[in-house]
């Protein structure tokens, strides 16, 4: 079950107004391998390499943009 929220154009200003937290393609590459390795340690080595290979892509893919 999905939860939308509607926001007003100032809440909208406001979420678009933060900084961006990293400077370059190489430090948002270390802050994903950072969120991955912490999934990995969650789940356990040899548990997350046994994951379906899409799983793992989208993993990685949301620890990118959670980065």
């Amino acid at each position: 079950m999905s939860i939308n929220k509607t926001i007003n154009s100032s809440e909208f200003k406001h979420m678009t107004s933060y900084s961006v937290y990293t400077k370059d393609e190489k430090e948002l590459n270390k802050i994903k391998q950072n969120l991955v390795k912490g999934i990995k340690n969650t789940y356990g080595e040899d548990t997350y390499v046994r994951l379906k290979e899409g799983t793992r892509n989208a993993i990685e893919r949301m620890c990118r943009v959670a980065a």
